[in-house]
C-alpha cells in the first residue's frame, strides 16, 4: 500500500495540467513582449548616444592635452569609402580632415619618431556604429557633420551651441515628445566646450532632463 502511495505522488504533470502551464506561460510572454522590446529599443537608443558622447569628449580630451585643434566627424564608415554624414552613424577622431581617409591606421603622437610631423590625416580613434546595433537608432545632427575643439577645451566650430538628436527606428515621431514611446536622447555641446547627454522627455526638475 505505502509503495503504491508512493508510486502515485511521484508522477509527473498530467497533460491537462501542462497544457494549462503553457497557455498561462504564452499570456505571460504575450503581455511581457511590448515591454521588453520597448527595452530592447531604448537601450539601442542610449547605446548610439553614449557613443556619440564618448566621442566628443575624447576629441575634448585630446585637444586639451596636445594644446591643438581635435576634431570630431560624424560619418557614413570608418574604412577609405567614408563620406561626412549628419546621420552617422560612425565617428573619426582626428587632426585633420578625415573624409576617405578614414581607414588611416591610427597614430599616439603627432610626430614619427625623428620629430618630424605625422603624414594627415592623423587619426586618433574611429568607432564603427554600423557593427554596434547602429540599425536600431538614428544620429540627426541637424546638418552638422564635424565639431572641432582648441586647446582649451573650447568649441570652435560650429561657432554656436550645437546639439545632436538620438532617436528610435521610427525617427523623431517615435520619441516621447511627439507622442511616440520612445525614450530619445540628446546631446548638448556648449561654446565653452560642456558635453551633456540628457533626455527631451523628461521635465526640468530632473538632473537628466535637457
Amino acid at each position: 500500500m505505502l509503495s503504491q502511495r508512493m508510486l502515485k505522488s511521484s508522477r509527473g504533470f498530467s497533460l491537462t495540467e501542462l497544457m494549462i502551464v503553457l497557455a498561462i506561460m504564452g499570456v505571460l510572454l504575450a503581455l511581457a513582449a511590448p515591454s521588453f522590446s520597448r527595452w530592447i529599443s531604448n537601450a539601442k537608443i542610449r547605446t548610439a548616444a553614449e557613443a556619440v558622447l564618448s566621442g566628443l569628449q575624447l576629441a575634448r580630451t585630446e585637444a586639451l592635452n596636445r594644446n591643438a585643434i581635435m576634431r570630431f566627424q560624424l560619418t557614413t564608415t570608418v574604412d577609405d569609402s567614408c563620406a561626412f554624414s549628419d546621420a552617422g552613424p560612425s565617428w573619426v577622431v582626428s587632426r585633420d580632415e578625415a573624409a576617405g581617409q578614414c581607414g588611416a591606421t591610427p597614430v599616439i603622437s603627432d610626430t614619427t619618431v625623428g620629430g618630424n610631423p605625422m603624414p594627415p590625416p592623423r587619426i586618433f580613434q574611429t568607432y564603427d556604429g554600423t557593427q554596434a546595433g547602429g540599425e536600431g537608432a538614428q544620429i540627426d545632427a541637424a546638418g552638422q557633420v564635424v565639431f572641432t575643439f582648441n586647446g582649451m577645451g573650447r568649441l570652435t566650430f560650429p561657432i554656436t551651441n550645437a546639439s545632436i538628436q538620438v532617436y528610435g527606428v521610427q525617427g523623431e515621431n517615435g520619441c516621447i515628445a511627439g507622442g511616440g514611446k520612445d525614450r530619445c536622447m540628446r546631446i548638448d555641446i556648449s561654446q565653452g566646450g560642456g558635453i551633456k547627454l540628457c533626455d527631451p522627455s523628461l521635465p526640468t526638475t530632473n538632473v537628466q532632463a535637457c
